[in-house]
């Protein structure tokens, strides 16, 4: 099954060998897909448009409903309150940030290439997903302040960490390097990452300076 795209409206697979809908449901809901699931994932899909244009505090269930065509009772049916939906828009974003990194990954053949992938769709994503990229950076500012995400945040960033250190580890055994303390690397390279995200997200770039600075980042943090 296909997805809609939240920032162009088309239609997109993000999974070549199947369906991105089913691991989705797997993510947010403890029970199997139905009619309940597929109508939270539209109000999901319109929460992250409808969130990035207002701000954390500036969403609400009348501008989604609006957004999405949906009535107020319909949404109050749904969740129960903002930060129920709040919670869920946040693991639906990150669900769709992984699934975007996995499939830059997965066409990848050597370890060298994968993790040159990996960086360069961390680059990528604002450009492709600017509403969900949005979302991600008020998470990770909001993370700061609020136990409950914080705590979801450091276990998404030690995840990250780990990924992004196998991938230096086995393609530093295909250059046949020595392996110069993987993890650390990985935390290196995923603060010079973000540092960029945040950047790409609040400043102005053309796009042959970002080019410039994507191509710079490889190089700096390649195996």
């Amino acid at each position: 099954m296909l997805l809609r795209d939240c920032e162009e409206g088309k239609t997109i697979n993000l999974l070549k060998e199947s369906s991105m809908i089913e691991p989705i449901y797997q993510e947010l809901f403890e029970q199997k897909p139905g009619r309940l699931e597929k109508r939270k994932l539209q109000i999901l899909e319109s929460a992250v448009k409808v969130l990035s244009r207002q701000g954390w505090d500036g969403f609400s269930f009348e501008q989604i409903s609006k957004e999405g065509g949906f009535t107020r009772p319909l949404m109050h049916h749904y969740f129960n309150s903002r930060d129920q939906l709040l919670h869920l828009i946040v693991q639906y974003v990150h669900f769709m940030r992984q699934a975007f990194l996995q499939e830059r990954i997965q066409a990848a053949s050597t370890a060298k290439d994968q993790l040159n992938a990996y960086m360069q769709a961390c680059l990528d994503w604002p450009e492709i997903s600017p509403s969900q990229a949005k979302v991600w950076m008020m998470f990770l500012q909001i993370a700061s302040l609020q136990p409950d995400f914080q705590q979801k945040c450091t276990d998404w960033v030690d995840a990250d960490h780990e990924f992004l250190a196998n991938l230096y580890q086995k393609a530093q055994q295909e250059l046949g390097l020595t392996s110069d303390e993987p993890l650390l690397r990985a935390k290196q390279t995923q603060l010079t990452l973000m540092g960029t995200f945040q950047s790409f997200m609040t400043e102005k770039w053309d796009p042959e300076t970002r080019s410039f600075l994507k191509k710079t980042i490889l190089e700096k943090c390649g195996p």
